[in-house]
């Protein structure tokens, strides 16, 4: 009777399995879906909107320098041609405005460019991590699908 009435609470209370422990899932064995950036968007949002194709590229750090050029040459711009219709200030206006407007030209290729550099470069440790499918054997006897991320 004693023996019954062990049994039973080892039933109701949980005896120890057989099964072999499985190891904790770490951080790697987490595969992230849709986490890509196109190159393409990060550039066209930068062309648009200044400074949101790096933050769109997960890098708005890279923003900074190329966007405070574009902010400066925009000021530079804007100082230089307010002459009034003085004729030696238009000829003054010429070069600086000219270099103006290079710097701003030069600051939004390089903002734009940077941006879609900036999304390849998120996207890089994406490609190097591999799915392998992987068949685990279970302690029913079974076999379960899984997957592996290798780097």
């Amino acid at each position: 009777m004693t023996r019954v009435f062990i049994g039973v609470l080892l039933l109701l209370l949980g005896a120890p399995s057989r099964a072999p422990a499985q190891a904790p899932t770490t951080r790697t064995d987490t595969v992230y879906v849709g986490g890509s950036r196109s190159p393409l968007v990060a550039g066209l949002l930068e062309a648009s909107l200044p400074f949101v194709g790096y933050v769109y590229a997960g890098a708005p750090l890279r923003g900074y320098l190329p966007n405070a050029l574009r902010f400066v040459s925009l000021i530079g711009m804007a100082t230089t041609a307010g002459g009034g219709t003085d004729t030696t200030a238009d000829s003054d206006c010429n070069w600086k405005c000219t270099a103006w407007v290079l710097t701003f030209a030069g600051s939004t290729v390089w903002a734009v460019l940077g941006a879609a550099d900036a999304a390849r470069d998120h996207n890089g440790p994406m490609r190097q991590r591999t799915v392998r499918p992987l068949l685990v054997p279970t302690s029913a006897g079974g076999l379960a699908l899984g997957i592996r991320i290798v780097r």
